[in-house]
């Protein structure tokens, strides 16, 4: 009989413990399956931005007179020669080629990338997931190889060349600066001199051309 009665306190712990594992087991199970949920409307929730970015961003694929954009590196290039004297890093008659009829292309592709920035500001005003996102805007020149033979002399004229262009821009009322861009607009002037991916081979005068990204950072907090 005493036999019987520990065999039956024995089975009555065991199920009580199995119960207890399998209710540890359980909560686990929800705890995790809602934070997975939570990770999935997260990565939903930014995929949707990236593509509002898309969205915004279309204007200057599609105007292929203005800009080129290269799938591949996921960035823009003008689309029209901006072809230098040799040496030469200014938006000027004296150093550039075809000066007078590149101006206002170059004056325009800048209103057109002003105009897709103006679109951002007021998107991100009226929807509230667009508030965490920021943007790297980079302007980069690039040199050819045909006026030095020492890289860093090229480096530096290929930031002239990028640093020149904004401020042409700039002086010609295409203001990347504007105070309405200062809470989501980083903007980077950059030379990437004979480096960067993409260059152009066989070919060394056609290197010397702009480069403009729009990067877009998302913050998940």
């Amino acid at each position: 009989t005493m036999k019987k009665r520990n065999d039956s306190l024995f089975w009555v712990g065991y199920s009580d413990l199995f119960t207890s594992l399998f209710f540890v087991i359980l909560v686990l199970f929800v705890f995790a399956y809602v934070n997975q949920q939570r990770k999935v409307e997260e990565l939903e929730k930014v995929l949707q931005v990236y593509k509002d970015v898309e969205k915004t961003i279309e204007p200057l694929k599609n105007d292929p007179t203005s800009f080129r954009y290269e799938e591949k590196y996921k960035r823009f290039v003008l689309g029209f020669d901006v072809k230098f004297k040799v040496n030469k890093a200014e938006i000027t008659e004296n150093d550039l080629f075809n000066f007078e009829s590149t101006k206002f292309k170059i004056i325009d592709a800048g209103n057109k990338l002003v105009k897709v920035l103006d679109k951002i500001a007021t998107d991100r005003s009226l929807d509230s997931n667009l508030k965490n996102v920021s943007y790297v805007v980079i302007i980069s020149g690039y040199a050819s190889k045909l006026g030095s033979t020492k890289q860093n002399y090229d480096y530096e004229l290929s930031y002239k060349r990028a640093y020149n262009l904004f401020d042409f821009w700039k002086n010609n009322k295409v203001n990347f600066e504007k105070n309405k861009y200062s809470d989501f607009v980083d903007l980077q002037i950059s030379g990437n001199g004979w480096g960067g991916i993409g260059r152009i081979m066989y070919n060394e005068e056609a290197n010397q051309r702009f480069i403009i990204q729009i990067v877009p950072k998302v913050n998940n907090e």
